[in-house]
């Protein structure tokens, strides 16, 4: 992303559903978070969903707790005035995207 020159802060916020139809099914008692060293994200059901911030220095996950939706959960992303980017992963398991 690369956000206007007159903005200070950018937030991006992704919502995430690792299995949906099980979650439709079952709804989120099975599902738990899941996180790295740069990467935050789901697990349901043996499935994985991701958002890996790599070595994107100028943005960071937000510090308060994921908004929760019907069938997932959603995270806050905030890029800090320079351009920045971010993966999405699906998986068995979370892992390194870049």
């Amino acid at each position: 992303y690369r956000a206007p020159e007159h903005l200070s802060d950018l937030v991006v916020e992704c919502g995430l559903s690792p299995d949906y139809l099980g979650l439709l099914r079952s709804g989120q008692g099975s599902l738990s978070e899941v996180a790295t060293a740069t990467a935050r994200g789901y697990v349901n059901n043996g499935v994985s969903v991701w958002l890996d911030l790599g070595d994107s220095g100028s943005a960071a996950f937000d510090h308060g707790p994921a908004r929760a939706f019907a069938h997932g959960f959603a995270l806050r992303i905030v890029g800090g005035g320079k351009p920045f980017e971010f993966r999405i992963g699906a998986g068995r398991s979370i892992e390194a995207t870049s």
